[in-house]
């Protein structure tokens, strides 16, 4: 009586490889893409509302354009996933600032082990001159994290102040303090010149 069993259970295994085979590239990718997520929300496709400001989200183009927001619900800032749901492309996803933008808050601090802007595949980082980013992070985050197989982490222009709650400290974009980390290559400032003014750390 195990027997037919055992040998449906096989069959199914062999339909699961050959459906498998037959799938293109990007519908393989697909059953394992994630969102980019704003906190612990999915960013939708198009210009939306997310935690008091505007967010564009442009999927064909890997464009995300930040303006005003303030998370405050816990999770990472910004999370960028390897695999992203509606990209089928390995492009560095391009993140855009304007006005002042908060990863955390002082009463409400990103989780532990979160981080302000989380990233597993490439990105590039741009903000409008007088743009802000400024995370409040807790016990064993970071400012910007990128995983251990990203090659490029870019970031031109605007201000990145990072506070670090749990040692009770000011970061204004240490590489080596460990607020920004890469933990393959170094994080590349894409810029002309680095003024440090009290704090900030401004990028022009």
């Amino acid at each position: 009586m195990r027997k037919p069993k055992f040998m449906k259970v096989i069959g199914l295994a062999l339909i699961f490889m050959v459906v498998l085979s037959q799938m293109p590239e990007n519908g393989i990718r697909a059953l394992a893409s994630n969102p980019i997520t704003l906190g612990k929300q999915q960013l939708q496709e198009g210009t939306n509302s997310y935690f008091g400001g505007t967010v564009t989200y442009e999927p064909e183009n890997n464009t995300i354009i930040l303006e005003n927001v303030k998370v405050d619900d816990g999770g990472h800032g910004l999370y960028i996933p390897s695999v992203i749901t509606g990209i089928n492309n390995d492009g560095p996803v391009r993140i855009y600032l304007k006005g002042e933008n908060y990863f955390g808050t002082e009463d409400k601090p990103l989780g532990r082990t979160k981080s302000g802007i989380y990233a597993s595949r490439p990105i590039e980082v741009y903000g409008d001159i007088d743009a802000k980013l400024i995370c409040y992070i807790n016990r064993g985050g970071n400012g910007i994290y990128a995983a251990y197989d990203v090659e490029n982490v870019s970031i031109n222009g605007g201000t990145y102040v990072f506070h670090d709650t749990a040692k009770n400290t000011t970061d204004g974009f240490n590489v080596s303090g460990g607020l920004v980390k890469n933990r393959k290559t170094p994080i590349l400032p894409l810029l002309l010149q680095i003024q440090l003014s009290g704090e900030d750390l401004v990028l022009r």
